[in-house]
Order: C-alpha cells, then sequence, then structure tokens
C-alpha cells in the first residue's frame, strides 16, 4: 500500500475515533457509565456496522452472482489482473442497472464481492471494462472497503448520539440537562467534521485507485471509462 495512502488512513482513523471516544466519555460521564462499558459499545457499533454493510447492499442492490460459464472474458480480466497484483479472487456479481457502474464490497478482501452492471457491460470496450476492473481491485488491493465501511460508521454514531443528547427530556428529574444539550451539539458539530475528513479520505482512495489501474492498463483508456460512466450516470437520473 502506498505510504502516503497509509499514512493519510491511519491519521484519519486516528481522528476519528478520537472524536467518538471523546464525545462517548461525555455520554458515559452524564449517565454515570464505566468507561470500559463507553469502549465497549463504540467497539461493538463499529463492528456491528461492518459485519451487516454487505448484507444490506445485497438486499437493497437488484444483483446475483455471476456463475464461471457467464461473461468467460470478464472472468479472464478479473482473475490476471488479481494473480498479477497478489489480490485475492473476488466473487463477481451482476447488477440489473443500465447505468454505466462497477464496486465491491465485502468485510475483507478475500470475501469481497465485486459488482458489475449491465449497463457497463453493454457500453464500455472491453479495454474500458478491463480500466475499471482495474480500478475496482485497487481497492480491493488497499483494503478500501473493509476501511471505508469502519470509517463510514463513525459519523453516524455520532449523528445518533447528537440527536438523542439535543433531544433529551426537559423535565426535573434530568440532571444537568443543558450540559447533555451542549455535548450534543459538539456530538452535532463533530459528525460534520467527520463526514468531511470520510469525504477526504474517500477522495484519496479513489485516486489511489486510479492510479492502481492506470499502471495496470493505460491511463487514456481508463480516462475514456470514467468519462463514459459519468456521462451514463448523469443521463440515467
Amino acid at each position: 500500500m502506498p505510504l502516503k495512502l497509509t499514512l493519510a488512513m491511519t491519521l484519519t482513523i486516528f481522528l476519528l475515533f478520537g472524536f467518538l471516544f471523546g464525545i462517548l466519555a461525555f455520554v458515559g460521564y452524564y449517565f454515570a457509565l464505566p468507561g470500559t462499558l463507553i469502549v465497549a459499545m463504540a467497539i461493538l457499533l463499529v463492528v456491528f456496522q461492518w459485519l451487516i454493510s454487505p448484507k444490506i447492499i445485497w438486499w437493497t442492490t437488484n444483483m446475483r452472482l455471476l456463475k464461471r460459464s457467464e461473461y468467460p472474458w470478464l472472468w479472464e480480466i478479473v482473475e490476471e489482473l488479481c494473480r498479477k497484483n497478489k489480490v485475492p479472487m473476488p466473487k463477481l456479481a451482476l447488477v440489473y442497472s443500465g447505468a454505466p457502474n462497477a464496486f465491491v464490497f465485502g468485510r475483507t478482501p478475500k470475501s469481497a464481492v465485486l459488482a458489475v452492471t449491465q449497463g457497463l457491460l453493454n457500453t464500455l470496450t472491453k479495454d474500458e471494462i478491463r480500466a475499471v476492473i482495474g480500478h475496482e481491485i485497487g481497492h480491493i488491493k488497499h483494503k478500501d472497503m473493509v476501511v471505508m465501511t469502519v470509517v463510514g460508521a463513525i459519523p453516524v454514531i455520532l449523528y445518533f448520539i447528537a440527536r438523542f443528547l439535543i433531544f433529551v427530556p426537559r423535565d426535573e428529574e434530568r440532571k444537568n440537562v443543558g450540559s447533555a444539550i451542549l455535548v450534543g451539539l459538539i456530538a452535532y458539530l463533530l459528525y460534520f467534521i467527520t463526514n468531511l475528513l470520510v469525504l477526504l479520505l474517500s477522495r484519496l482512495r479513489e485516486y489511489y485507485a486510479d492510479r492502481f489501474s492506470a499502471e495496470n492498463t493505460k491511463p487514456r483508456i481508463l480516462a475514456s471509462a470514467l468519462a463514459k460512466i459519468a456521462y451514463g450516470l448523469s443521463i440515467s437520473k
């Protein structure tokens, strides 16, 4: 993995979890919860997100796994790029969508699924599809789907903490309601900040996935493929 990407990933994860544990510490103090319980809650929430994300993608996307006999040239492209870069061979899935697109998901690189849409297969040339596949295998190589699933959970957790504390019941039995609302507002601010950090990391990972594809195919063909994808997605909206 490129050094710059590794450093950016490490720093971003450190900041994101720092924000999360900081807010949970305030929540724990407010509700008089032990620190170990707060840490366990944070870890369980992130692990839960990591566990269910692939299932959610399957449930919400009109796709099916491809058989080895279907699109043999596509299987050959994926196998060649994986073998060349020592990447575990992903499962291949077909998404019934006219929009040209491709993506990878999974809990680990070894359980990754590489999904391509029918629109991608119908719109792009085989060389362009190879470039797109190279981009997606770059994501598997860099473990992007795992990292982005984990870090993407943190803004969501902060958002629900903020909503819970800001709209805490205003009855007289609750102590320090004003403090809880203040912490909720801080959590809401951190929700926006962490979202920006996740977007920044996502952009950096897209850049390195593009570079990975360009190193394994041809930059000009990758640019052509991305232009067709962007054009096709804009038409399909």
